[in-house]
C-alpha cells in the first residue's frame, strides 16, 4: 500500500478510526488509573519527606492526608505520543504538488461538438473561435471534425463569443 492510498484510506475512515483511539485513549487512562491507584496507596503507607514546621505544602497537610501525584493524563499522552506524531505526518499535505493531467492537445483546425451545428476554429496557441454561418462560407466551407462535447478542448480560452460557454 502506498502513501496516497493509506491516506486516502485514513481520510475515508476518520470517523471509526477517532471513535477507535478515543476508546484506547479511555482504556489506557482506566488502566493507568488502576495501577497508579495500587501504588498511590503504596506510596501513602511510607514518608515522603520532611516539611517546615508549619509550612503547608498541600491544602491536606492538617489534616495529615498526602494528595497522590496523578500523571494519568501525562502517562497516557506519551504513551500513544509516537501514534500522535505518525498521525500528524500522515495528514500534513506534501510539499510537491499533485499533478494534474495535461488537457489534451488537438491540431489546429475546424471542429464541431458532435451532434451540434456551430463550427469552431482551434488555433495553435489552444484557443477557440466560434465561426457563424457567413465566417465559415467565407473561409470556403473547410473540413472539420467532430470532436464529442465532453471533450476538454471545449473548455479552452474562447475569443470572441463562444456560444457554449453562454
Amino acid at each position: 500500500m502506498n502513501l496516497q492510498a493509506l491516506k486516502a484510506s485514513v481520510l475515508a475512515n476518520k470517523v471509526p478510526l477517532g471513535v477507535g483511539g478515543a476508546a484506547l485513549v479511555a482504556v489506557l487512562a482506566w488502566r493507568t488509573k488502576i495501577i497508579g491507584a495500587k501504588t498511590a496507596a503504596a506510596a501513602d503507607a511510607t514518608p515522603t519527606g520532611y516539611a517546615v514546621a508549619g509550612v503547608s505544602s498541600s491544602p491536606y497537610a492538617s489534616s495529615g492526608y498526602t494528595a497522590p501525584n496523578d500523571s494519568t493524563g501525562s502517562d497516557v499522552y506519551n504513551a500513544i505520543q509516537p501514534q500522535l506524531e505518525a498521525l500528524k505526518q500522515l495528514m500534513t499535505p506534501t510539499a510537491s504538488p499533485i499533478p494534474v493531467p495535461a488537457v489534451p492537445q488537438h491540431a489546429a483546425g475546424y471542429y464541431r461538438p458532435a451532434g451540434e451545428t456551430g463550427i469552431f476554429r482551434y488555433d495553435e496557441a489552444g484557443q477557440l473561435d466560434w465561426l457563424n454561418g457567413p465566417q465559415y462560407a467565407a473561409l470556403g466551407s473547410p473540413a472539420y471534425t467532430d470532436v464529442s462535447p465532453d471533450d476538454a478542448m471545449w473548455k479552452s480560452p474562447s475569443l470572441g463569443v463562444n456560444p457554449r460557454n453562454a
